[in-house]
């Protein structure tokens, strides 16, 4: 992801791991004669904190990214199976997922959208209990489909 805030994010939560063990949850920035540029909170997801189960990328990247059928935060594995692993995949590579978009998750079965709405909303459960300090809804719906908002 090319969006410097998250990866500056990335960054201060990767430092602090590897000085001091713990999670960082701001990122305080001050130029050479002590005036404060920037001060802002780090995500802190309950992922990051420690439920990845231990395997990560070789790089952590910024945001979302997909590795041998696995799906990374901030460079932390996402614990995730299944359908909902599926649809995730889908709701990262498009900005607004559609329900015909989301079909695929479903392996050419027939599937109604009944079943694909039940199943994104036990995707947002789980979304929600992952990254719990996250403002607002994960996953919105939209006029045509659904939007990951978390980015």
């Amino acid at each position: 992801m090319s969006d410097p805030i998250r990866q500056l994010q990335v960054s201060a939560q990767n430092a602090a791991r590897h000085l001091t063990g713990a999670q960082a949850d701001r990122v305080v920035v001050f130029d050479l004669a002590g005036r404060k540029l920037l001060d802002m909170a780090v995500p802190v997801t309950s992922v990051a904190a420690g439920g990845g189960g231990g395997e990560e990328p070789e790089a952590a990247e910024a945001g979302w990214s997909e590795r041998k059928g696995r799906v990374y935060f901030d460079g932390t594995l996402v614990p995730l199976s299944g359908r909902k692993l599926d649809l995730l995949k889908v709701l990262i590579r498009e900005d607004v997922a559609d329900v015909d978009q989301l079909r695929p998750a479903w392996k050419g079965s027939v599937v109604e959208v009944k079943t694909i709405q039940w199943t994104v909303g036990e995707l947002k459960k789980s979304l929600k209990e992952l990254f719990g300090d996250f403002p607002g809804d994960i996953i919105v719906p939209t006029g045509s489909g659904y939007s990951l908002q978390l980015r």
